[in-house]
């Protein structure tokens, strides 16, 4: 499948994104507001990751939605039909559509783009989930990780 890449993106041009493996992936929220504040918005942002890892068969090893952000890590494997982009490129769509139902108002929700950086190693696997973990704790949201009730991990 061909990507296409915008002068500016941050994708490695010649890399397959559906190649198995974890990736860590922020999303940053429009204008980076804080717009996870809300109970009911956060579980919407949590349905509908899980739906979309039933869906289209991936693993969420962490994962934390904060005020202005999500980071996550997903584990794609040999079974993924489709690549990481177009997880995404779902998963803005269905949580903005969500969201401003919920609201009963229109606004964009998501960044454009995202960030994700390919886990090539156990250590790094591990560097990125404590670092999903301990997130909370770094914002001042929590004085320790158990308190936080936005974090996703798959059962």
């Amino acid at each position: 499948m061909y990507i296409n890449f915008r002068k500016n993106s941050l994708r490695l041009k010649d890399f397959n994104y559906k190649t198995p493996g974890y990736y860590f992936i922020t999303i940053d929220t429009y204008d980076k507001k804080p717009l996870f504040i809300n109970n009911q918005i956060c579980l919407i942002i949590k349905k509908i990751i899980v739906q979309l890892k039933i869906r289209f068969k991936f693993k969420i090893t962490a994962g934390c939605i904060m005020p202005n952000h999500l980071h996550v890590i997903i584990m794609l494997s040999h079974n993924n039909k489709i690549n990481l982009s177009q997880i995404i490129q779902a998963y803005k769509s269905l949580t903005t559509r969500e969201i401003n139902l919920h609201s009963k108002t229109y606004q964009k929700i998501w960044q454009r783009g995202y960030y994700d950086h390919i886990i090539r190693n156990e250590k790094d696997l591990e560097e990125k989930y404590y670092y999903i973990l301990n997130n909370p704790l770094k914002a001042n949201l929590v004085k320790k990780p158990e308190d936080y009730k936005y974090y996703i991990f798959d059962n």
